[in-house]
């Protein structure tokens, strides 16, 4: 009797549907063109803004600090209900961008809107400065 069953698995795959599976068998697809550059303004006229999301980085370093329970904890909930509006993809991400506005701020405020030179030297710990 089980000489007569049919087998019991998948049939051959087609090999035509096969080959788009490869990146060199794909079509390529052309970027439309960039936006058209709006027109030069003077300094005067605009002010400068933070960064609203972190640039892809070539490499990421983990990051360890304290913060006060309540201010993590409100922070959090922050993330948690906007995170599909602002488009936020983790938290990390969420802590860099608020990071990075706050350095802009500091930048433009004590350092004439220039960058300040970045080190990967360790920072002192300890308590704080000031109260």
């Amino acid at each position: 009797m089980s000489e007569n069953r049919p087998a019991l698995s998948l049939p051959p795959r087609d090999p035509s549907k096969v080959r788009n599976l490869l990146r060199s068998n794909r079509p390529t697809v052309v970027p439309d063109p960039a936006p058209a550059a709006p027109d030069p303004v003077t300094e005067s006229q605009t002010e400068p803004t933070a960064p609203e999301k972190a640039a892809p980085k070539s490499s990421r370093a983990q990051v360890t600090f304290y913060m006060d329970s309540e201010a993590r904890d409100r922070a959090r909930a922050a993330f948690r209900a906007t995170r599909s509006a602002e488009g936020d993809d983790s938290w990390s991400d969420f802590i860099e961008v608020a990071v990075l506005n706050e350095v802009v701020r500091r930048e433009q405020l004590h350092n004439e809107g220039q960058r300040y030179e970045g080190s990967s030297r360790r920072l002192r710990p300890g308590r704080k400065i000031s109260d």
